[in-house]
């Protein structure tokens, strides 16, 4: 053949790769037009959610504030108030107790932070409890997972287990009493300053619910907006883990000193950390840009 009859077959051939690329070009751009025109229906169409949560975060964020203020002060209080019941006095070379505990509940918190928000505050706390059944004959084993769920048990790790048992073992038994009627007295404020939120955290957690509740009959759902959806379930998370916390529960009564005291103190200094770090996320959430 004569190489001007390839002319129109390189020309078809070129008129067709044209149409494949304006095609690819055309379908890309209305994709790009569906998808930008399906944020912006979702945005409208949740506009009202968005503004309650956000009201309903912004009405509490101040005593959210002060909370995250006196649950670090607590805590610093019992590790303080670990050393000076430390055995060794104030004058050894080994670790300070306030070290072991924080420790601990370093090591738990980084354990639950990421499921808290999947499981309920119930959930959450009956996990925790685990911390109070460690003493000085508790070694994490086969048996042990066989008997608790995976998440407890993971909760127990070297850290938490060894640190404990280091807590107790410089904490002279006979004094256990005392200490613990100290411990109850640091946490007067805080007990205080949650029960004065936890009136405003049911009263947004109910509001939210309802919420919910109607965004459910809705055809687009909260759970369709991922920002939307990640601060509704972290905020619902903080006000659940508020309500639910026991640590107003505490009492000087010596019929109600627990057993392991010691433990008991470690639990609720877990338990305090655990909340103040959920609540430091969920404020970031709500003000980051």
């Amino acid at each position: 053949m004569e190489p001007s009859a390839y002319i129109p077959i390189l020309i078809s051939i070129l008129a067709f790769l044209f149409s494949l690329y304006a095609h690819k070009k055309i379908y890309t751009l209305r994709a790009e037009s569906f998808d930008l025109n399906y944020k912006k229906i979702i945005t409208e169409q949740l506009e009202e959610c968005r503004s309650i949560l956000s009201d309903e975060f912004w009405k509490i964020k101040p005593e959210l504030h002060k909370l995250s203020t006196m649950l670090n002060s607590t805590n610093t209080l019992i590790g303080e108030l670990l050393d000076k019941h430390d055995n060794r006095g104030y004058y050894h070379n080994q670790t300070p107790l306030r070290h072991a505990f924080v420790d601990i509940y370093n090591d738990v918190t980084s354990s639950l932070k990421h499921s808290v928000s999947l499981r309920s505050a119930e959930g959450t706390y009956y996990s925790l409890g685990i911390i109070k059944q460690i003493d000085s004959r508790f070694v994490p084993n086969k048996e042990l997972r066989e008997k608790k769920p995976a998440i407890e048990h993971r909760l127990v790790t070297e850290v938490v287990a060894n640190s404990s048992i280091y807590i107790s073992n410089y904490i002279d038994r006979n004094k256990e009493n005392q200490v613990y009627y100290e411990f109850v007295d640091i946490c007067q404020k805080l007990i205080k300053s949650l029960n004065d939120i936890s009136i405003q955290c049911k009263d947004s957690y109910a509001t939210l619910e309802v919420l919910k509740s109607k965004n459910n009959l809705q055809v687009f759902k909260i759970r369709h907006h991922p920002e939307l959806d990640i601060r509704y379930t972290q905020f619902m998370c903080l006000l659940d883990l508020i309500m639910k916390c026991n640590i107003n529960t505490l009492s000087k009564n010596k019929h109600e000193i627990p057993h392991l005291a010691v433990n008991q103190i470690i639990y609720f200094g877990a338990n305090i950390d655990l909340i103040n770090q959920i609540l430091c996320s969920t404020i970031f959430c709500f003000t980051e840009q």
